[in-house]
């Protein structure tokens, strides 16, 4: 039997040599998968944590810019109520200064504090300067001369 096996070629009939070759072979193929399926699932696990990080980056920043929002809107609100108690503020300092420079009021104070009176009958005096300076009106000057002024009258 012996040299039945030894005339057949070495391929065929495995000996312990081939068969812990095919062994060791296998082996090496399985860790060579092994080792790919490792690095597929560091690949795999490195993108899921990639992932989540840009998520939670992506969330922080809409958090923020929310957070912004609210606090510009308040603050804005702020600035509403204030421009609206400045706007009644200005209305009651208009009718004040309305209220102080009224007629009435400067008159009172004037006839009280300062002793002055209303006259009673008006009279204006004409100096040369004003009668050099002044054109006559159309009814003073009824003879359609241009230009010439007529005399101050004595009073």
């Amino acid at each position: 039997m012996q040299a039945a096996l030894r005339s057949q070629p070495a391929w065929t009939v495995p000996g312990p040599v081939a068969r812990r070759e095919r062994q060791e072979e296998a082996l090496r193929r399985q860790r060579r998968a092994s080792k790919q399926a490792h690095s597929l699932y560091v690949v795999a696990f490195l993108t899921f944590v990639a992932c989540l990080a840009f998520l939670g980056l992506l969330l922080f920043a809409t958090l923020c810019s929310r957070v912004t929002i609210a606090q510009n809107g308040a603050k804005m609100q702020t600035l509403d109520k204030q421009m609206a108690d400045e706007k009644v503020k200005q209305s009651k300092l208009q009718v004040e200064v309305a209220e102080l420079f009224s007629p009435g009021r400067v008159e009172k104070i004037a006839s009280r504090n300062l002793g002055m009176v209303i006259p009673q009958a008006v009279r204006s005096i004409a100096t040369e300067e004003y009668r050099l300076a002044r054109i006559p009106s159309p009814q003073e000057n009824t003879r359609g001369q241009i230009g010439q002024v007529p005399e101050a009258q004595p009073n």
